[in-house]
């Protein structure tokens, strides 16, 4: 190889290296969300009416603000049973992004297009419900509350839903608490607006993704 090629190359590589380092400082940006809520009447229906009006299902609150990195590190946090350095986790995560989740596109944090069709389905899924986990937990921070303990991975609530009569039921995801010891159980997960209503109604009501406080 010629020093004409091993300078091209380099210059190649200093190139790339730069494009990752960028991409990495606009993680750290701050970003934001819109959160809408809905009325627990509409979640917990099995299907929605053909063509529904979005925004005469939903009330509008106040966005939800955050940096790239926050929302990584609340991802890894609640992968995780035990607590643990979640800094290599989370560089992990937040480079397993690229080309998926536009950190630079704006203070509206928004997926790259056509970024779910280039993952398999289960992949696809596995980052959705992360992405998902982690916006729960920083919702949860953002509304004063503390996470307290994964419900669905407690054995003891495993060993109680087994006893129920019935059908199989559903675990809310996680529960929060506030120093008063007010309480939310809150679900993740992530629906493509692509879906059909029905679908989407029927995952939003499994998930339990509109939390209930008591």
């Amino acid at each position: 190889m010629s020093i004409f090629s091993v300078g091209v190359e380099y210059v190649k590589g200093s190139w790339m290296l730069l494009g990752v380092l960028l991409q990495l400082a606009a993680a750290f940006r701050q970003h934001s969300l819109e959160v809408y809520e809905w009325d627990r009447v509409d979640v917990e229906k099995s299907r929605l009416p053909n063509g529904p009006s979005w925004a005469a299902l939903t009330q509008p609150r106040a966005p939800l603000t955050f940096s790239g990195w926050d929302l990584v590190h609340a991802a890894v946090r609640m992968d995780y049973l035990v607590k643990r350095n979640y800094l290599l986790p989370g560089f992990g995560f937040l480079l397993g992004m690229d080309q998926l989740v536009d950190f630079s596109a704006g203070t509206n944090l928004r997926l790259v297009d056509g970024a779910p069709a280039t993952l398999n389905d289960f992949t696809g899924r596995s980052l959705s419900g992360r992405l998902g986990q982690g916006l729960s937990l920083l919702f949860a921070h953002d509304q004063g509350y503390s996470f307290a303990g994964h419900l669905a991975s407690d054995p003891l609530v495993q060993s109680h839903v087994a006893t129920l009569p019935g059908k199989k039921r559903k675990v809310a995801d996680f529960l929060f608490e506030t120093v008063a010891s007010d309480r939310m159980i809150l679900g993740s997960g992530l629906v493509d607006h692509s879906q059909k209503s029905t679908v989407a109604a029927r995952a939003m009501a499994e998930k339990k993704t509109v939390g209930q406080r008591s």
